[in-house]
């Protein structure tokens, strides 16, 4: 159209990670699992740390947060950060060597 000025494309990123059964300053766990993501102006994160069956840790949460790429890389934070962390029974004593 004429006149109308383009938007600049949305910024999103998304990445996952994946950890099995390993050992921790000698506590052992069946793994762990964690996604990023950034869309709109905020990141979220979602983490899930197994130690068996029965006994997890779970985190979910968002975060304002502008990136920027023009001129260098920059990373500005907001106020509004949104944090649920519920565990079900997780040991994590960790032993000194």
């Amino acid at each position: 159209m004429p006149g109308s000025r383009a938007r600049p494309p949305r910024r999103q990123i998304a990445a996952s990670a994946k950890l099995t059964e390993t050992t921790v300053a000698g506590q052992a766990y069946a793994g762990a699992t964690a996604d990023l993501g950034y869309q709109d102006k905020r990141a979220t994160l979602r983490l899930e740390v197994r130690q068996d069956a029965a006994r997890a840790l779970n985190a979910n949460g968002t975060l304002p947060l502008n990136l920027s790429w023009s001129n260098g890389f920059r990373a500005d934070f907001a106020d509004g950060l949104d944090l649920r962390i519920q565990s079900a029974g997780l040991s994590v004593a960790f032993k000194r060597v």
